[in-house]
């Protein structure tokens, strides 16, 4: 699957519209779970973006290394973590989690969308990567689209607006899906302030739940739990998120 487009799409209008709009009690939510299931003082985040979790776990006493391909959300989350004066703690690394792997690290996360981007060997390739990262016995979040609810609720059209450091923008999204290839489709227009417009097309793979549990356990982790929010709620066929809690064996 080509993936050239997510270079195009991660830009400065991702981050404005949905990185810095993440609600302030949903990360904080965020990174209570993280604490309390993937325990220990070091963990790694793969798709670390901006450093939107990264930096209020470094905050709260964590070691965390962070890794995005995209250079300028790495640079701008070091440069977010040295200002909060957590630079130390938050280390922020352009690099590819398919292929990147840190030393001791007591639990790993991914967040989004870092998986699905590419072929399935791109997402077997992030949770090896993440196995290999973790000590014998260390803990593994895994947090994507929730498949059943994505199809049940599909919605062909979005239309958003936000504000952006551009001034106030409209983003319409139109969405298809390849149900042969497991893809969903996207197209991002975004109407800017001006007249100027800019279309951008991205591809992510849609796993179901019990794929995503056997490339986990294929990476030599046994899988814990699957939920379909933070509360432990159990996944249900109209939740749009997943979280799978796995754990490295030895």
């Amino acid at each position: 699957m080509e993936t050239t487009w997510v270079h195009d799409l991660y830009d400065e209008l991702l981050i404005d519209l949905f990185l810095d709009q993440r609600p302030t009690d949903e990360t904080d939510a965020f990174c209570t779970f993280i604490q309390a299931e993937l325990g220990g003082r070091r963990l790694l985040d793969q798709g670390c973006g901006v450093g939107t979790i990264a930096i209020p776990l470094a905050a709260r006493g964590l070691s965390v290394v962070g890794v995005d391909l995209i250079a300028s959300y790495t640079d701008e989350a070091q440069r977010r973590a040295n200002a909060a004066g957590v630079g130390e703690a938050a280390t922020f690394l352009a690099a590819d989690a398919a292929s990147f792997v840190a030393e001791d690290c007591d639990g790993a996360y991914t967040v989004g969308t870092c998986i699905g981007h590419g072929d399935d060997h791109q997402t077997r390739a992030i949770f090896a990567a993440a196995a290999k990262s973790l000590r014998p016995g260390g803990r593994y979040l895994v947090e994507f689209l929730g498949a059943p609810g994505i199809l049940r609720r599909f919605e062909r059209q979005q239309i958003l607006r936000g504000t952006s450091r551009h001034g106030p923008v409209t983003l319409l999204r139109t969405s298809e899906l390849d149900l042969p290839r497991g893809l969903l489709h996207k197209t991002w227009t975004w109407l800017l302030p001006g007249g100027e417009e800019r279309v951008r097309k991205s591809a992510i793979r849609l796993y179901f739940p019990h794929e995503l549990v056997e490339r986990l356990q294929d990476a030599g982790f046994g899988v814990d739990a699957v939920f379909g929010d933070l509360t432990k709620r159990p996944l249900g066929v109209d939740d749009l998120r997943c979280l799978i809690l796995a754990k490295k064996a030895g």
